[in-house]
C-alpha cells in the first residue's frame, strides 16, 4: 500500500473521476490501517451518500464527529444525509452546528 497521504490523494482523484469503487476500496484500506483517519472517513461518507447508502454515510459522519466534534464538513454532510433520510430534526441540528462553525458557507445557508 502507498503511504497514507498518497493513498488519500489517489482515492480523492478516483472519486473526482467518478471511480467510486476504487476510491472506496482505497479508503477502506486506509481505515483498516488507521481507524480514525478523518479524510478517508469523510470520503467514505461522501461515496456512501452518492450511492444512496444513507445509513452508511450517517455512520461515517458520526464517527468523524466523535473524533473531531467541530468538523464543519462532517456536520454539513451529515445534515444533508439526514435530510435525505427524512430525519428533519437531526438535519436541522447539524445544519445549525455547521453554520456556527462556518456562518458564511452559502450551500449550508441555502439548506
Amino acid at each position: 500500500m502507498l503511504p497514507i497521504s498518497e493513498a488519500i490523494a489517489t482515492a480523492f482523484r478516483a472519486y473526482q473521476a467518478g471511480n467510486w469503487f476504487e476510491a472506496e476500496w482505497i479508503c477502506q484500506e486506509i481505515v483498516q490501517q488507521q481507524s480514525g483517519n478523518v479524510p478517508a472517513l469523510l470520503l467514505l461518507g461522501a461515496i456512501a451518500q452518492q450511492t444512496s447508502r444513507l445509513e452508511s454515510a450517517v455512520t461515517y459522519y458520526k464517527t468523524i464527529l466523535q473524533l473531531q466534534p467541530n468538523h464543519f464538513e462532517a456536520h454539513s454532510n451529515l445534515a444533508v444525509a439526514l435530510q435525505n433520510w427524512g430525519d428533519w430534526q437531526g438535519a436541522e441540528n447539524h445544519f445549525k452546528r455547521a453554520l456556527e462553525l462556518n456562518p458564511t458557507h452559502s450551500p449550508t445557508l441555502f439548506n
